[in-house]
């Protein structure tokens, strides 16, 4: 079979002629259909995000994979051939105190990370254990439902367990325009939220209105006083609810943190070795300001997901789509902020 191997961080990722993976115990064959293509795969593979074992080499890439069973290893009967799945992205054991309380995240025996730990795919096959597969509903297409595992499960995580948006409050996106950032607007919107978008283009800035952003902030373009002058008269001086920062830098966090109004909250995604941003403790107690991360989704939010998109309340942003032979370029125009949305890439 083909597939894009990553031989060491940072290395162009190299298409080749592989073999076809067999499944094991409680394992399954797939056929890839799709799988997305975002700025988490591309920081794991510069090295800037990491497994348990350490940075990826020799590992074929790709965790928002949409595919068809194809056969089941030994003990795995959960799905029949020709059924088609979803997968979540981490490798967890659903049987620790945190999995059996709808946190499998945190889980006790975490084994890593579709993509990082196994081979994901970018490959015309993977095989990954049973409990990482989701049905796909029908009238959800291939390219769209590769959204779902991260970009908007991520985000309903954040809105409805992290920051608990309530309707009325303002929430400020940094990263807006990115694969993550435009499915957060529309979640956000989704609670009942009045949105800020912030990101570094004008043009992309503006493509955010049409999924329900209410302001437009460009950080780079205005600097960061200018910058925080604009949320300041979109929010009549209040200041923000919420800040959701996919961006993961010290700057962006700093001037996030700042606008915040009285009990608001920072939420951070990003887990970028070497950011750090200091924080004024007396103003965690004068405004009750609570900062936190958000790590991927639950299980059940997964679900909670697929659901949003099936019904049509949440549309899944794709913008591009190519063969394993694109995805490189896909991957440096994703690090140069080029990018609106999510990409994707359909095997041959």
């Amino acid at each position: 079979m083909k597939a894009l191997i990553l031989d060491e961080p940072n290395a162009p990722l190299r298409l080749a002629e592989v073999p076809t993976p067999k499944p094991e115990q409680g394992e399954v064959l797939l056929q890839v259909k799709a799988c997305g293509v975002g700025l988490t795969v591309v920081n794991a593979c510069t090295g800037r995000m990491r497994g348990p074992a350490g940075p990826m080499r020799n590992r074929v890439p790709g965790h928002e994979i949409v595919a068809v069973v194809v056969e089941n290893g030994p003990g795995a009967s959960q799905f029949e051939p020709g059924d088609r799945v979803l997968t979540y992205f981490y490798l967890t054991c659903d049987r620790c105190r945190w999995c059996r309380r709808g946190r499998n995240t945190l889980c006790d025996n975490f084994r890593g990370y579709i993509g990082r730990d196994v081979d994901g795919g970018y490959a015309e096959y993977v095989k990954l254990p049973e409990n990482c597969l989701f049905s796909v509903p029908d009238g959800i297409d291939d390219v769209a439902a590769t959204t779902i595992a991260d970009a908007i499960g991520t985000p309903v995580h954040v809105c409805a367990v992290r920051a608990k948006i309530e309707p009325g409050e303002r929430v400020m996106v940094v990263g807006a325009a990115g694969g993550v950032g435009i499915h957060m607007v529309q979640v956000a919107k989704l609670f009942g939220a009045e949105v800020v978008a912030v990101d570094l283009d004008d043009a992309k800035l503006e493509r955010t209105l049409e999924y329900g952003s209410d302001h437009l902030v460009n950080f780079e373009g205005l600097g960061a006083e200018h910058a925080a002058e604009v949320v300041q008269q979109a929010t009549a001086g209040q200041g923000v609810d919420v800040v959701i920062d996919m961006v993961n830098s010290a700057e962006p966090l700093r001037w996030g943190y700042e606008l915040l109004g009285k009990g608001g909250r920072v939420v951070n995604l990003g887990t970028h070795t070497g950011v750090e941003f200091t924080l004024w403790p007396g103003s965690l107690v004068q405004k009750e300001i609570v900062v936190m991360g958000s790590r991927y989704h639950s299980k059940a939010e997964y679900m909670q997901a697929i659901e949003l998109v099936r019904q049509g309340k949440i549309r899944p942003v794709v913008s591009r789509v190519t063969g394993l032979d694109g995805v490189q370029q896909m991957h440096e125009e994703l690090l140069a902020a080029r990018f609106f949305g999510r990409g994707a890439t359909i095997p041959p």
